[in-house]
């Protein structure tokens, strides 16, 4: 098993010699989102299709909009800032308080 460092530079050294620092940064990104994904399936704490979809479905109608107006606003956690979470935590509160 590769260690970080190793793996980085991997994934770096795989990319073509032009590439610019957004590319190298973007790509050691989604290698990390992509471990950590498969790392949160191994603890289980992941939902199936059917979960994910009732969920949607679920807030979507309380926010009085259709499923595709949910999924473009949405944001896994781990790719938000406290700040954001807590934003939108805040926004959903109110948003559902006023149903």
């Amino acid at each position: 098993m590769e260690n970080l460092k190793q793996e980085a530079i991997r994934v770096i050294s795989a990319l073509p010699e032009s590439a610019n620092i957004e590319e190298i940064m973007y790509e050691l990104y989604v290698v990390d989102k992509v471990k950590k994904g498969k790392e949160a399936v191994e603890r289980g704490e992941s939902q199936s299709t059917e979960e994910l979809k009732k969920e949607i479905l679920t807030k979507s109608r309380k926010q009085n909009r259709g499923p595709a107006q949910w999924i473009m606003n949405y944001k896994p956690a781990g790719s938000r800032s406290k700040e954001e979470i807590d934003q939108q935590i805040t926004n959903e509160r109110h948003s559902w308080n006023s149903l």
